[in-house]
Parts: structure tokens; C-alpha cells; sequence
């Protein structure tokens, strides 16, 4: 858990550095961390796509969520995940 909230803490903060450096403020910064942005959770020991979202979340954060669940669909990536694991 420490090794990862110091990675998590060191990536906001670059991130934090670089958006204000470039004079695009916190909104850009708060929009890209935030929960929304992402296409939720992949849901592991599940044969097939299953995405976890927030339970709160938004239309945006659901729509995230379908376009996340449909790349992995067309990217397969069920299979390659199988196929790595059963090398």
C-alpha cells in the first residue's frame, strides 16, 4: 500500500507541476483525475467483460464505462489475457 500511494502521490504531483507550468489551471488537472475519465474497473475471475463503476456515477462515468468495455471487447482482450496466462 505505501509503495503505491507514493507512486499515486508522485504522479499527481508531476501532473499538478506540468498543468500549472503550462498555464492550463486545475480544471484540466481535476478533469483528469477524475473518476469519470476512466472506464471504471475490469473485473478479474469473471469469463467475459465485466466493469465496476463508482455507485454514484455519472452519465459521463457510464459512458466511459461502455466505450472502455467495448475497446477491450475489440481489442480482445479476454483471449490474450487467457492465452498469456496459459503460456
Amino acid at each position: 500500500f505505501l509503495k503505491t500511494a507514493e507512486g499515486v502521490a508522485s504522479f499527481v504531483f508531476q501532473l499538478a507541476e506540468e498543468e500549472l507550468t503550462n498555464g492550463k489551471g486545475l480544471e484540466r488537472l481535476k478533469s483528469a483525475l477524475s473518476y469519470e475519465a476512466s472506464a471504471g474497473a475490469l473485473v478479474a475471475g469473471v469469463d467475459g467483460i465485466v466493469i465496476k463503476c463508482h455507485g454514484n456515477s455519472s452519465k459521463r462515468a457510464i459512458f466511459n464505462a461502455i466505450c472502455g468495455a467495448s475497446q477491450m471487447i475489440d481489442t480482445q482482450l479476454i483471449e490474450k489475457m487467457r492465452s498469456s496466462l496459459l503460456e
